[in-house]
Parts: structure tokens; C-alpha cells; sequence
């Protein structure tokens, strides 16, 4: 279970720990379910720059500077291959070739612009409320509760064998496990308020991973990346609009 949670951390963010290098396929499942502690782990560094008394948009710079930072963009890159694959396939195959390509294409580079774009402004507007920045904590939680539900109800593509496959399916009480993990935290920092979010970030995973079935015929590692990118956008989105508990 060690290798578990150093998997879960190394994967995640830029925290350079070394499991086992022999680990068990299991084991990649087994450290989805420490996804939510390694969630709350991003959301204390990515709330660090609050305390530093600087004006609403440089905290909101600083606080997305750490997110894509602490996170070493890799899902940024996932939401890239997905854009530029499923825009740009003509079928399954053609966009599993896109995906698998290092460069990255139009959809993928305006994607991701319009996407950290979109987090500025938003953080912009939910940190004018100094009550909110303890939504930072939660929203890592959220959405990486949301790929492990996206993990248990989906399946890799045929003939895949990238990193997601190591993922997909995960068993159902590694699913129930985090999602009690999830309730826990989002109860004991922010109580009921959690409930429409994290309801969101499930919409988010059950809706990306019907659409990657449909373009693909399963789910892949980039698909999960897109999934934690879309749910923390809409959660943020969500809460600027002034529904903020």
C-alpha cells in the first residue's frame, strides 16, 4: 500500500518520489484510492500564494502559476491530445494517432489557452470573497475523485496500452473507498456546500468518458487528464456565479 501512495503523489505532482520500480498491476488501481489525499495535498500548496497579501489578480496569477507548476502540467497536456484527436480524427484510429503524437495542433494550443484563460478570470472573481480561498483545497479533491469514477465505469480502447490502461476499469470498492475519502474532507472543510461540485465533477466524468467511448471506444490517460481540467473549470465557474456555500 506504500507503493500505492508514493505512486499516487509521484503521478500527480512534481514531488519527485520513487516507488518500488517492480510494482504489481494492481498497484497502479490501488493508488487511485489515496487520489483525493493527494488532491487535498495540491490544494494547500496551490493556496499558498493567499497569504501573501498581493492584490486579487496576482494572487490569482500566482495561485495558477503553483497549480500548473505543482501539477506538472500533465494534465494540460491530456486535454491537448484529447482536443487536437477528437477534432481532428476522421475515426477511431486516425484520432489515437493524433493523440499519440508528441506536437501539438490547433485545437490543442487554443484549448489550453482558452482554459488557463478561463481559470485566471474565475479566480480572479471567487478570490474577491477572501471566505472562498477555501475552495482551493476542495477543488483538487473533486476532480480527482472524478477520475477514479470515470476509471470504474469506463474501459481502455482496444489495442491500447498507454498508461491508462494500467487504470481502467478500477474495482468498484477502490471507487467506494475514495469516494468516502472525498465526502470526509469536503464535509469537514466546506460541509454541505461540496454536494452541487462534486456532483459537477461526476457529470464531468460520466460525460467525457461517453464521449471518448463514442470517438474511441474507451477511455485513455489523457482522457483522465481532460476529465480533472474540465471539473476543476466548471466547479470554478459554478462557484463565480455566486453560488459559493
Amino acid at each position: 500500500m506504500l507503493n500505492a501512495l508514493l505512486l499516487a503523489v509521484s503521478t500527480l505532482t512534481i514531488i519527485p518520489l520513487s516507488p518500488d520500480p517492480a510494482l504489481k498491476s494492481t498497484t497502479f488501481k490501488q493508488s487511485m484510492i489515496f487520489y483525493p489525499w493527494v488532491g487535498l495535498l495540491i490544494g494547500f500548496f496551490i493556496a499558498l500564494p493567499r497569504w501573501l497579501s498581493l492584490p486579487v489578480s496576482l494572487t490569482s496569477f500566482w495561485v495558477l502559476l503553483f497549480w500548473v507548476f505543482f501539477t506538472r502540467a500533465l494534465h494540460l497536456d491530456g486535454v491537448a491530445d484529447c482536443l487536437d484527436g477528437w477534432l481532428g480524427g476522421k475515426n477511431a484510429s486516425d484520432r489515437k494517432r493524433i493523440m499519440k503524437d508528441p506536437s501539438i495542433g490547433t485545437f490543442g494550443l487554443v484549448g489550453i489557452v482558452l482554459l488557463i484563460l478561463g481559470k485566471y478570470l474565475l479566480l480572479t472573481h471567487l478570490l474577491t470573497f477572501n471566505s472562498n480561498w477555501r475552495w482551493l483545497l476542495i477543488i483538487p479533491v473533486l476532480s480527482r475523485w472524478a477520475v477514479t469514477f470515470s476509471s470504474t465505469i469506463s474501459k481502455s480502447p482496444v489495442q491500447t496500452s498507454g498508461l491508462g490502461a494500467s487504470y481502467i476499469p478500477l474495482p468498484l470498492s477502490f471507487f467506494w473507498i475514495s469516494t468516502l475519502e472525498t465526502i470526509g474532507i469536503g464535509l469537514l472543510i466546506l460541509h454541505l456546500a461540496i454536494f452541487i461540485p462534486w456532483l459537477i465533477a461526476g457529470l464531468v466524468a460520466w460525460g467525457v468518458t461517453y464521449l471518448s467511448k463514442t470517438l474511441l471506444g474507451g477511455l485513455t490517460g489523457d482522457g483522465l487528464g481532460f476529465i480533472i481540467e474540465l471539473s476543476e473549470l466548471l466547479i470554478l465557474t459554478y462557484l463565480s456565479l455566486g453560488f459559493r456555500g
